[in-house]
């Protein structure tokens, strides 16, 4: 035991984070929940929309409102497009037609 010496933490250097490189690609993303929720609830909400990208953030639709959400509460989302229709599908909308 008196031969046992101290070993310093390894140092990361300043301001690196991991994020995944097809995040500036994504036109939907995933939303990180609360870091501290309830049990069994999702670890990620969305899809959402994204309206514009900047260096450290995005500009996201959240439902019926805008937010600027760092790009480490982010994840890609894929293959979105083609399940979420850009315009209403005509045979989902209610008409009012009088007869």
């Amino acid at each position: 035991m008196e031969r046992l010496t101290h070993v310093p933490p390894r140092s990361s250097p300043e301001g690196t984070t991991q994020l995944d490189k097809r995040l500036n690609k994504a036109n939907y993303v995933f939303l990180k929940n609360k870091p501290i929720r309830e049990s069994l609830s999702p670890t990620f909400l969305g899809p959402f929309k994204v309206l514009e990208k900047y260096d450290r953030y995005f500009k996201v639709q959240l439902g019926s409102k805008v937010d600027n959400i760092s790009k480490d509460r982010l994840r890609p989302a894929f293959g979105i497009e083609e399940i979420l229709p850009e315009t209403p599908n005509v045979h989902l909308t209610r008409s009012t037609s009088t007869f």
